[in-house]
């Protein structure tokens, strides 16, 4: 039955004019009623065909079920059909309240709530429809409403393909010229109406049924079933159609609809809060600090700084965790092995976009020099250190270290000159020396600990960068000095490249031997003691 009415509506909305409409909706009742086809068009004898064989199938079920009331459902239908429905102007009504009735009318949802009804198997005398008719209104009108609601972009085509005549059969059309707004503005003021009607509906229900506690069940299926039409419409109307919802705020969604709205941030973030829930050293939150002494940023920038490094020092260590294929970061599963890396190479490059965000509430026009310049300097510096791992290209020490000025102290230098650009004073303090030897220092000895640290051990996993076969300075000095073990050294270097697995204990417990006794392990120790004496000489 509900198939019928739509079909209907689908022959009516063909037409262009009112007068169309008016008489093919004549013609349609005489022809469902008498089973002629004259005076209609060949396609619409077609679809009218059709429909008199489904209804029919559909009747003869009905008749099946119960007689007396199967001829009561299908006069409901045909009541509907003689009243001419969707045969009136809109632009007849000047008001909202004036068209409420007409509408009601119109909408025709008696039969459907009839054939409801009549599938649930549910029983009611005329008496009790009458008296729950004042409750039934409000949340049959509120579906007719809603309709109108999800309906009007296709109506909307059909008044374009008229020529504007007689105006968009549609509730939002009728608020739209009684208050003068657009069809945004209209919607909102439906919605409301809406809300309003089913509200008013499960209100008056609630009394109802509180008063009259001796309700017969059929009055009560008969409300329930009132309830169950309008929610299952409401979720046709989301799911089947092109117009999905009514949102909270009173928008609506249409595939037509070309405003994008904001997506939660909870996903996108959920590996960057993790991270941070493992704790950090806070080596370069202090560096902040400490050169804020000399610098005294204000505190609207410096917090901008703190949070561009910590965005961009986040990213690095998530993506450095699947570069290197890290199992652990601070004594805890690496990020990409709890969210995979996926979603962790997305997060990582989100907080770059938070970072730039983080930027543009800098005063300074050279901090976005600055920063580019430094990120620039980081990725360069961190696609050697890829490289010669992917390859087993042992670089030179110097090369090494230019690698590090670049990988390591490009965010120190980031620091230094966000500060610097920012700074309230202390312009004439020179402190690009000053962070590139704490560049160098902070990776040399980070690489140094990695080997042979207790803590690191705990935290990272022992020797953890020769399972990723990284070149630190202690493997490339014993690679240049050590001829007794530079071959064996390489090879087992180039078998972790063929084979792609973390080296065995022993293996590593091997390499810890010969980097002692080529006195590698003891050149990086006076490496790192001359690099603090050049900080304390710069400080």
């Amino acid at each position: 039955m509900q198939e019928l009415g739509f079909l209907h509506d689908d022959l009516i909305d063909g037409v262009d004019t009112i007068d169309e409409a008016v008489a093919l909706n004549h013609t349609l009742a005489d022809s469902y009623s008498q089973g002629t086809d004259a005076a209609l068009p060949s396609h619409i004898v077609k679809g009218i065909r059709g429909k008199r064989q489904m209804e029919a199938r559909m009747f003869m079920q009905a008749v099946e079920i119960d007689r007396d009331d199967a001829f009561w459902v299908m006069k409901q239908w045909h009541r509907w059909l003689d009243r001419g429905g969707g045969t009136r102007v809109p632009n007849e009504f000047a008001t909202f309240e004036e068209w409420m009735p007409y509408r009601f009318e119109d909408g025709g949802l008696y039969s459907t709530l009839e054939v409801c009804r009549f599938v649930s198997g549910v029983k009611i005398s005329n008496e009790e429809r009458v008296e729950l008719q004042p409750i039934v209104d409000k949340a049959l009108m509120a579906l007719i409403l809603s309709n109108d609601y999800y309906s009007y972009e296709k109506e909307y085509a059909v008044y374009v393909r008229s020529q504007g005549m007689n105006g968009i059969h549609n509730s939002i059309w009728v608020l739209m010229r009684q208050h003068k707004v657009d069809k945004v503005e209209a919607k909102k003021i439906l919605a409301q109406a809406i809300t309003s009607l089913e509200r008013e509906f499960l209100e008056s229900k609630e009394v109802y049924e509180r008063k009259n506690p001796d309700l017969s069940q059929g009055a009560k299926d008969w409300l329930k079933i009132t309830a169950v039409l309008g929610g299952g419409s409401h979720f046709f109307y989301e799911v089947l159609s092109s117009q999905a919802s009514i949102l909270g705020n009173g928008e609506v969604f249409s595939f037509a609809n070309t405003k994008v709205r904001d997506l939660p941030t909870e996903a996108v973030l959920a590996p960057y809060k993790y991270l941070c829930s493992l704790g950090s050293k806070g080596v370069r939150q202090a560096a902040i600090e400490a050169l804020n002494i000399w610098l005294d940023v204000p505190e609207e920038s410096l917090t901008a700084i703190r949070n561009i490094v910590d965005y961009l020092h986040s990213s690095s260590l998530m993506l450095d965790d699947i570069q290197d294929q890290s199992a652990l970061r601070r004594g805890s599963p690496a990020v990409h092995l709890l969210f995979g890396e996926a979603q962790t190479i997305n997060s990582a490059n989100f907080l770059f976009v938070l970072s730039l965000e983080e930027l543009r509430k800098l005063r300074s026009p050279k901090a976005t020099t600055i920063y580019d310049a430094q990120l620039r300097r980081l990725h360069v510096g961190q696609s050697m250190d890829l490289y010669w791992t992917r390859h087993v290209a042992r670089p030179t020490t110097a090369q090494y270290v230019n690698m590090v000025d670049h990988r390591t102290g490009g965010l120190f230098s980031l620091i230094a000159g966000l500060m610097h650009a920012e700074a309230s004073c202390g312009h004439e303090i020179h402190l690009d020396n000053l962070l590139i030897l704490l560049g160098r220092y902070f990776q040399i000895r980070d690489g140094y600990c990695n080997l042979v640290s207790d803590d690191y051990i705990s935290s990272k996993g022992f020797c953890d960068d020769l399972d990723e076969g990284k070149f630190s300075l202690a493997i490339i000095h014993a690679l240049k000095v050590s001829r007794k073990y530079n071959g064996c050294l390489e090879a087992m270097l180039q078998e972790r490249r063929r084979k792609g697995d973390k080296l065995q204990k022993g293996a590593k417990e091997l390499i810890l031997k010969m980097l002692r006794e080529s006195g590698s392990l003891h050149y990086v120790e006076r490496v790192i003691k001359g690099l603090e004496a050049a900080i304390d000489v710069e400080l």
